[in-house]
C-alpha cells in the first residue's frame, strides 16, 4: 500500500459509519402535541390514584392508633396486675410509662401520648384524642388482662 492510498481507505470508512447511523432528524425533541398528551395521562394518573392513596394513609393511621390503645391497654393490664389495683382503679400516664415498649402517640397528628390518648380507669380502654370519631376501639377490651386483673 502506498501513502496516496491511505486517505482514500479512512474516507470510504466515515462514509460507511455516517450511513450506519441511520438519517439525521433535522431537529431533535419532542412536538407541542406530544408534550401535552404526556402531561395529559400523568395528570389523568394523578386524578385516579391521589383518592386510593389518601384512603390507604388514612386506614394505616387507624390501624396504627388502634395498635397504640392496644399497647396503653395492655401497659394498664399489667400496671393493675402488679400493684394490685381494681376495675375502677385511676390511672394515669405516668403509671404506665415503664410498662410501654416505646413512645406512643397518635399517627394521625398526636406527638405525645398525653395529646394523643386518654386513660381514665383500669376498666375503660384508652381513648384517642386526635380523631375520636374514627380511632377509637369499639370493642369491650383489647386483652383479658382488662377483665381478670385487680381485686
Amino acid at each position: 500500500m502506498n501513502a496516496s492510498m491511505i486517505p482514500q481507505i479512512n474516507n470510504a470508512n466515515n462514509e460507511k459509519s455516517a450511513a450506519a447511523v441511520g438519517p439525521r432528524p433535522e431537529h431533535g425533541g419532542f412536538t407541542l402535541t406530544e408534550l401535552m398528551i404526556v402531561i395529559a395521562l400523568i395528570s389523568f394518573s394523578a386524578a385516579v390514584a391521589a383518592p386510593f392513596w389518601l384512603r390507604a394513609r388514612a386506614t394505616a393511621q387507624t390501624n396504627g392508633c388502634l395498635k397504640n390503645q392496644q399497647e396503653i391497654s395492655f401497659a394498664i393490664g399489667e400496671w393493675a396486675l402488679e400493684h394490685r389495683k381494681g376495675q375502677n382503679a385511676p390511672v394515669s400516664y405516668d403509671d404506665i410509662k415503664p410498662y410501654l415498649k416505646r413512645d406512643v402517640f397518635c399517627p394521625a397528628g398526636g406527638r405525645t401520648m398525653e395529646d394523643s390518648y386518654c386513660v381514665s380507669t383500669v376498666a375503660e380502654n384508652p381513648a384517642c384524642k386526635v380523631s375520636p370519631a374514627i380511632h377509637n376501639h369499639n370493642g369491650d377490651s383489647f386483652s383479658g388482662i382488662m377483665n381478670s386483673g385487680g381485686h
